[in-house]
């Protein structure tokens, strides 16, 4: 049977997967809710390309993105007052090419108004059991547990010099230019991550305050967030919702400074977003999850490809 041929026969499996977690958001009183394609800010992590393209009325133009994900007019259709929604969403990121990486692919993203981070917990324990059609181990595993399992005491503080120091204890290599990130993310993907037990759901959570992203800090110093690991996969990741407009204004501006410095895009910040989270943004947790990743990790399946019809391969590329 071809590639294609056993593509095809995944076809109908994947449909019914994705009916019963539209289902399953639809029977806790969710919103699905559809948001646009063509955004002014596709997103502002350091570390991912954009597609743009260009908007052409007559004479006038007007530069667009594809986005990296929904999350953007999903907190805005929050500030309008809904209290649960979720999306079903193709998301799109450049110069990403790999066995789980596409440049299009399907995210899942929800929020929760009022509720904290162990009720997405909870949901994503129910979806992987929707997936997998039985329950699995679940281990919930601070980041500061994580390090204390090779010997590396990490507080909330820790400083570039003490991940430095964490690196050379666990013998990993590193030049005196990586940044804070780049040492917590090495440590993280060659020693934490690596040593995951494949068949257990591990939820990684409560990070130091240089990787909070979109997270509130916690009263202990802690990014209140995390992130779920299964079969050699990251699944999803989720935060307790900054919701001050000026905080999230700081953090975007950070990261496209580290934009500049690596060269990449800089788009546009979305000002409408900004000026509705002085008022109206309220207390809430948000999540993204990849549901062709759940997919495969639910079917003991390796790559995409095995799951898509029309998969963009290097081959695609004209010589």
């Amino acid at each position: 049977m071809s590639r294609v041929e056993k593509a095809v026969v995944l076809q109908r499996p994947w449909r019914q997967f994705v009916n019963q977690v539209r289902h399953y958001f639809e029977s806790q009183d969710f919103l699905e809710v559809s948001t646009p394609t063509l955004v002014t800010c596709p997103g502002t992590e350091p570390h991912i390309d954009y597609f743009s393209t260009e908007w052409k009325v007559g004479s006038k133009t007007q530069k667009f993105f594809l986005p990296t994900s929904p999350e953007i007019h999903l907190k805005k259709i929050l500030c309008f007052g809904e209290k649960r929604i979720f999306e079903i969403a193709k998301s799109y990121r450049n110069g990403e090419i790999s066995e789980i990486h596409q440049p299009e692919f399907w995210m899942i993203e929800w929020y929760r108004v009022g509720q904290e981070l162990t009720v997405l917990m909870d949901d994503c324990v129910q979806l992987i059991e929707i997936a997998s059609g039985s329950k699995q181990r679940i281990q919930k595993l601070s980041v500061a547990e994580a390090f204390a399992q090779f010997g590396c005491e990490l507080k909330p503080d820790c400083n570039l010099q003490q991940m430095r120091s964490f690196c050379s204890q666990l013998g990993l290599n590193f030049s005196q230019d990586d940044s804070l990130n780049d040492l917590f993310a090495r440590i993280c993907v060659d020693k934490i991550e690596a040593q995951l037990d494949s068949d257990t759901v591990t939820i990684l959570h409560s990070y130091p305050p240089f990787q909070s992203a979109n997270a509130k800090i916690s009263r202990q110093g802690w990014a209140d967030r995390f992130e779920i690991y299964w079969r050699g996969m990251e699944l999803a990741n989720a935060f307790y919702e900054v919701t001050d407009a000026e905080v999230q204004r700081q953090r975007w501006q950070a990261e496209l400074s580290e934009r500049a410095k690596l060269q990449r895009e800089i788009p546009l910040l979305d000002e409408e977003l900004l000026d509705l989270m002085k008022t109206q943004l309220p207390a809430c947790s948000g999540i993204a999850l990849g549901l062709e990743r759940l997919f495969l990790a639910a079917h003991r399946l390796k790559s995409l490809d095995q799951i898509r019809l029309f998969p963009k391969s290097s081959d695609c590329f004209q010589s």
